[in-house]
């Protein structure tokens, strides 16, 4: 076939008989140098589509992007449908994408994330405002709101990256009404979990309070955990000092969440620093990873206030004040003030009998430890905490 394609001797009817070849690497030779006949040869090419080997099938998704033919647009489109995983399929599939655009646009319920994603990606990177706007009309016909409201996410934020705003781009009012029924659906707590966590992403700087009532323990932790992130994204100060007003009621792992978000923005590891200044609680938040982080910070300036900070809150004597209050163990329990205490203290982020909720530990695995290790752990609490 290299030969006779070096001569000039290539015909369809040398391309048809390759194509059925018993050996895989002549059908891929064969499908490569179709080129002008391939749209004659497409009801062969059909087979090819659930050909055994996947380099056939990555070399047919390649040549289908040589012809304009409306069936090798239904034959790609096949393929984006039962691509299972194949990344070298995926990218043959996506360079082949744009003369076929306007007819793989359609419904996109059965392609799998990544390819989708990628076509997201592809059009928006390369299509005209016409191809874009048909894009985000055919994301919001997705039945799965999950998908629907990912698609539409990734999509906002890769046009925003170009400085292009979605609202520009015609007359797309299902788009408009899809980021409506998102945000609803985001605070309704009868909606599936899944669905509000996707739907976050399509909240905006005008949802931050919505954003922020969502840091609520009676919440889902993976939903409350995915606000901070998109409050994050937002990149707002006014983001984070939503946040650390909220300090007090938000479990162990909502703190670490937005630690972890606010030491990796400079702009919001100053706020931190700031209100730490007046609330030491906030820096006894941070784990040995975290004090590492910030300091050896790249930012000279946070990393000088890094050190001034933590060397003002070490207290080198912590078993002095263990002994200061080590009378308390002589003294008897009483259960009714300690329920006072539970429900005023500890109830945000534990739970026990039937107040209180699932954050935190849960308390009722500490019945096996002596009343010096409650304490000791209550007088210095760093001493146990899990880098986790």
């Amino acid at each position: 076939l290299a030969a006779l394609d070096g001569l000039n001797g290539i015909d369809e009817e040398i391309i048809s008989e390759a194509m059925d070849d018993s050996h895989p690497g002549v059908r891929k030779h064969a499908l490569r140098l179709s080129g002008p006949h391939l749209g004659n040869l497409l009801d062969k090419a059909k087979r090819l589509a659930g050909d055994g080997d996947p380099m056939v099938r990555q070399q047919l998704a390649y040549s289908l992007g040589e012809t304009e033919d409306p069936a090798a647009a239904a034959l790609l489109r096949k393929l984006a449908e039962t691509v299972d995983g194949d990344i070298h399929l995926e990218a043959a599939i996506l360079s082949s994408l744009m003369p076929h655009y306007a007819r793989m646009i359609g419904p996109l319920e059965k392609w799998p994330t990544r390819l989708r994603n990628g076509l997201i990606q592809t059009t928006i990177g390369e299509g005209a405002p016409e191809q874009i706007a048909d894009l985000l009309r055919a994301l919001t016909k997705t039945s799965d709101k999950v998908a629907q409201w990912n698609g539409l996410a990734l999509a906002i934020t890769e046009l925003g990256r170009r400085k292009i705003k979605w609202e520009d781009l015609g007359e797309i009012d299902p788009v408009r009404q899809s980021i409506q029924n998102a945000k609803e659906c985001a605070v309704d707590s009868a909606s599936p979990e899944p669905e509000r966590i996707a739907a976050l992403a399509l909240l905006g700087t005008e949802d931050l309070d919505e954003l922020l009532a969502l840091l609520d323990p009676r919440e889902p932790l993976d939903l409350q955990l995915a606000a901070v992130q998109r409050v994050t994204n937002l990149g707002i100060p006014v983001g984070a000092k939503g946040i650390l007003a909220r300090w007090d009621t938000l479990g162990g792992a909502v703190r670490r969440e937005f630690i972890r978000s606010a030491i990796n923005r400079s702009s919001w590891t100053s706020l931190l620093f700031d209100e730490a200044q007046s609330r030491p609680e906030l820096l006894r938040s941070l784990d040995s990873s975290h004090r590492a982080t910030l300091l050896n910070h790249r930012d000279t300036r946070l990393r000088k206030r890094a050190e001034t900070l933590f060397a003002a809150d070490l207290n080198p004597d912590r078993e002095k004040v263990y002994q200061d209050f080590a009378d308390s163990l002589t003294l008897d329990g009483d259960s009714e003030k300690g329920a006072l205490h539970f429900a005023t203290l500890c109830a945000a982020c534990h739970r026990m009998g039937d107040a209180g909720f699932h954050v935190g530990p849960d308390l009722a695995a500490l019945t096996n430890k002596s009343r010096e290790a409650l304490l000791r752990a209550i007088i210095d609490p760093n001493q146990a905490i899990e880098e986790k």
